[in-house]
């Protein structure tokens, strides 16, 4: 009798193993279905809706017509590629120079980069984070004494403003203009 349930227990779980698992092959299973309006899973639809990695570029995503696009920070790598992609993009570059032992470096990333505020004023920029203690050659194109820093630069890379020190999201938005 106990093998007879068993085996029935294994049969339900077997069964219901290859239900569930056509179901998502299928993509009918009402947990894990696509987004509505849409008949399958696109790329882009579990990226992070507030900065794009990889290659940075602003994508033309079929969203629903009722939904408006979203308007995403443009990040470089490295100085080259921020160089490159405020030419595509026709927008100058925000650097921010920081180091993981700072401690006002992690306060301005924490309380003034993450302000909403700031984030919308960084739209206009190219964004280029430099940890100090790995991209030598960047702080010293830009004579970086002190941390945090930040620079203004051109598509050319040439400094058009440079600050540092520790900056609330309104004296920083200030100092964005």
């Amino acid at each position: 009798m106990k093998k007879a349930a068993s085996l029935m227990i294994v049969m339900i779980i077997t069964l219901s193993v290859i239900i569930v698992g056509g179901m998502l092959m299928k993509g009918t299973s009402p947990i894990f279905a696509p987004p509505q309006n849409q008949d399958s899973w696109q790329f882009g639809d579990f990226e992070d809706q507030g900065i794009i990695e990889g290659d940075g570029k602003i994508e033309d995503h079929d969203f629903p017509k009722n939904e408006p696009k979203i308007k995403r920070q443009i990040v470089a790598r490295n100085l080259q590629d921020a160089m490159s992609k405020a030419k595509e993009h026709d927008k100058k570059i925000l650097i921010v120079f920081g180091a993981d032992w700072c401690h006002w470096c992690k306060e301005l990333k924490r309380n003034t980069l993450s302000d909403s505020g700031v984030k919308k004023e960084m739209m206009e920029f190219v964004y280029l984070y430099v940890n100090s203690d790995h991209d030598k050659q960047t702080v010293r194109k830009y004579e970086v004494r002190g941390l945090p820093s930040y620079v203004i630069a051109d598509e050319k890379g040439k400094k058009k403003k440079k600050g540092s020190g520790y900056k609330n999201p309104n004296e920083f938005k200030k100092w964005l203009d």
